[in-house]
């Protein structure tokens, strides 16, 4: 079935033969539209709706009896196929004349309430569900309906737009994403890190900077990003997963700007009288231990390289004091 072609389509029964006749300027859309009533039991056909619920989605088979190039033939087209499968007799539909909305132009008022929701809610709670929806899908490796479908610019530019509303109206209202608290799935997480790091790499090779570079942050999120940061690494070494740039060598350079940044870091909070972000967390049995050791063996080495010093500065001053004798 091609897209975005108008004419004569039909939704079949397998099982009794009944079907119903309707014409679109977009039949894969109109399709989807159907789908989405059936499925929500909102579809104007009652006789319809009643024969979906009673032999499920698998009964029915969507088809298109005839393309029509010309808009304006939509419907004599469907009243002939309405009559000639006596549709409204012995089918679903329910309105024996064939008729259309296209060219109405809706009043003002008519819009917004159609833009206003039936109820307080409905229009996030439909948001939320359609996005849990999206999630079990993907770990399905079920593909979205629309995959493939290329957007106009103006339509992506209005999904933008309507997206960084919504956004806006959340932080304003202090509410939190509707999908935070729901698990996403491991295969998920390693999908989109996978991801992420591949952009990343092709911008090292092409040259291109990170988004956010010369952005700078302001002290709360930034605090709460090392807030967060360490939780993460407490919940990995409690898991026992090891950090995932364990084995990276960072330069000289990149050393000393995180000693300095850590030294900023703790002179601010002295400056301040804050307690560091650690303070309060439990640590566990192994990372004690772990600790315990580190700092032992860190003063052997100072031990150790506090001898070879005075050993040094002996040997070096012994023939000088030969000399002076």
């Amino acid at each position: 079935m091609s897209d975005c072609k108008s004419g004569i389509y039909k939704i079949e029964n397998k099982v009794n033969g009944k079907c119903y006749v309707g014409s679109a300027v977009d039949i894969r859309a109109r399709w989807s539209t159907h789908k989405c009533q059936l499925a929500k039991k909102e579809h104007h056909s009652v006789k319809l709706q009643n024969a979906w619920n009673k032999y499920s989605s698998e009964a029915f088979e969507f088809s298109v009896i005839e393309y029509i190039p010309y808009k304006e033939q939509l419907l004599e087209r469907e009243q002939f196929w309405l009559d000639e499968l006596s549709a409204v007799q012995k089918g679903y539909n329910t309105v024996p004349l064939a008729r259309n909305t296209l060219g109405y132009i809706h009043t003002e008022e008519s819009i917004r309430k159609m833009c206003k929701p039936k109820r307080e809610g409905t229009s996030e709670t439909y948001r939320i569900a359609q996005l849990k929806l999206n999630m079990e899908r993907q770990e399905a490796e079920v593909p979205h309906p629309s995959l493939g479908t290329k957007r106009t610019e103006d339509s992506r530019i209005k999904m933008s737009l309507a997206q960084k509303r919504a956004n806006e109206e959340r932080i304003i209202n202090g509410g939190q994403h509707p999908l935070k608290g729901i698990p996403k799935p491991e295969r998920l997480k390693a999908q989109a890190k996978a991801t992420q790091l591949q952009i990343n790499e092709d911008r090292k090779l092409l040259g291109i900077p990170h988004p956010s570079k010369g952005l700078k942050m302001s002290k709360e999120v930034i605090e709460n990003n090392s807030v967060a940061q360490t939780k993460v690494n407490i919940k990995r070494r409690l898991a026992g997963i090891p950090h995932p740039i364990k084995g990276i060598k960072r330069s000289s350079d990149s050393r000393n700007k995180m000693s300095a940044a850590q030294c900023r870091y703790q002179q601010a909070l002295k400056a301040t009288g804050s307690q560091h972000f650690n303070k309060g967390i439990a640590k566990s049995p192994e990372a004690i231990a772990k600790g315990v050791a580190t700092r032992a063996a860190n003063k052997k080495a100072r031990e150790e390289s506090f001898v070879l010093m005075w050993a040094f500065k002996l040997a070096f001053d012994a023939p000088l004091l030969q000399v002076a004798q």
